[in-house]
């Protein structure tokens, strides 16, 4: 596997203006270092526990037979 740096073209004001607007945060990394520390810092972000349901749908698929 062959990894090289790629050129990208993004609007960063606009991308700001979002996370701003939306009460969000705009990340970028430009390296593994910076991106690692994104990381660090999304994980210390508030972690809301979610309640869970699961539903299990059971088919027989074949009959016993009584004799």
């Amino acid at each position: 596997m062959q990894f090289r740096k790629q050129q990208v073209e993004i609007d960063e004001e606009l991308l700001k203006y979002i996370a701003k607007e939306t009460e969000g945060k705009y990340f970028r990394a430009t390296d593994n270092t910076e991106l690692k520390a994104i990381y660090d810092e999304i994980d210390k972000l508030e972690k809301t526990k979610i309640e869970e349901f699961k539903y299990y749908n059971y088919q027989e698929i074949y009959d016993v037979w009584c004799y």
